[in-house]
C-alpha cells in the first residue's frame, strides 16, 4: 500500500496546481464568481494591484502544493530524505 501511494501523492501535487489554473476557464465559461473571474476582470480593467495579488496568491498556492507533495513523498519513502541540506 505504501508503494502505491507514492505516484498518487506526486500526481496530486501537480493536479492541485492545474485545478487553480483551470478555475479561470471554468469561472469565465459559466459566469461563476471566484478568483478566476476576478483575475480576468482585473486584466480587462488593467487593475494591476489585483492582477499582482492573483499572481502572488497562485504562486504561493503552487509552492505550497508542491511542498506538501514533497513532504508526503519523503514521509512515505525512506529513500527520499534530506541530510544536512543535501538529498541523499
Amino acid at each position: 500500500m505504501r508503494a502505491a501511494l507514492l505516484p498518487i501523492i506526486a500526481v496530486s501535487g501537480i493536479s492541485l496546481d492545474a485545478l487553480l489554473a483551470g478555475s479561470v476557464v471554468t469561472e469565465s465559461l459559466f459566469g461563476w464568481p471566484g478568483l478566476g473571474s476576478l483575475a480576468i476582470e482585473a486584466i480587462r480593467l488593467r487593475d494591476y494591484p489585483v492582477v499582482q495579488g492573483y499572481v502572488l496568491l497562485s504562486g504561493v498556492f503552487f509552492l505550497v502544493a508542491n511542498w506538501l507533495s514533497d513532504i508526503g513523498l519523503a514521509a512515505l519513502d525512506p529513500r527520499i530524505r534530506m541530510q544536512k541540506g543535501r538529498r541523499v
